[in-house]
């Protein structure tokens, strides 16, 4: 974990640490489960292999073995903590031969520490871990400069290598809740990190329409928009990921 990564866990602790005296009676706790289908564009590449990431909902969800989102926030209205994780375990079978088959998970867990600036705006700052574990397998015809040469043009297995990259990063953002009238409201955030510590840059973006249902329950729909750039271009087998995540994104909220 980079020294500034420590800087902000700390900072993180601390600030909730101190805003839970002055209100303890007011805190809430809302948990929020949600749905997103995604459409993955860009490029990754291990070693001297490359390839296009190109993949709508349904191609994602054909080769999802399974997944998990969700955050968690606890607020008293002027201080709060949130918490949000997703994971995806993938196993992408590509339809041509010249491409990458990508077999791995995806995961980022984010821990921000919020402060209202305003009574429909707050600022956040904290850390995010992403994890993401990659096994390429390829055919001769996806090598570089054709490949291996096989006699009679036969298909064999060229290459299958597999990498595991971690990685820390601080990050700060912006968060608007603007209600419409008792039933109805929007929620934009967005935010930025990494910054060379950690990802080259790491940028979220997520609109959402939240519709009241009664009591302490609220439906979320979305449109959220991910895009990580990042390198680790140490030893003989750099590894690259520049990939946009984009898509719908359907949710509930419970507050408590």
């Amino acid at each position: 974990m980079t020294l500034f990564a420590r800087a902000l866990v700390a900072t993180s602790v601390a600030a909730v640490a101190l805003a839970a005296p002055a209100r303890a009676e007011g805190w809430e706790f809302i948990v929020t489960p949600y749905f997103m289908a995604p459409n993955m564009d860009g490029k990754a590449a291990l070693g001297r292999l490359e390839t296009q990431v190109s993949a709508s909902p349904s191609d994602i969800f054909s080769n999802l073995n399974w997944g998990i989102m969700g955050s968690m926030e606890l607020n008293n209205g002027d201080w709060g903590f949130n918490f949000d994780a997703n994971y995806m375990n993938l196993d992408i079978t590509p339809d041509r031969l010249d491409r990458l088959e990508v077999t791995g998970h995806q995961s980022a867990y984010t821990a921000t520490v919020l402060k209202r600036v305003h009574k429909n705006a707050w600022v956040y700052a904290g850390v995010r871990y992403s994890d993401m574990g990659v096994q390429f397998g390829c055919q001769s015809q996806c090598l570089p400069n054709g490949g291996i040469n096989v006699p009679g043009g036969i298909t064999v297995p060229a290459v299958d290598t597999s990498r595991n990259e971690d990685w820390v990063e601080g990050l700060v953002g912006f968060r608007a809740e603007l209600p419409f009238n008792d039933k109805l409201d929007l929620t934009f955030v967005a935010d930025a990190g990494g910054f060379g510590e950690g990802s080259d840059i790491t940028i979220n973006a997520w609109p959402q329409l939240g519709f009241r249902l009664g009591g302490s329950s609220k439906l979320m729909l979305g449109y959220r928009l991910l895009y990580v750039k990042y390198e680790n271009l140490e030893g003989n087998r750099p590894f690259k990921y520049d990939v946009l995540t984009f898509g719908p994104t359907l949710g509930l909220e419970f507050r408590f």
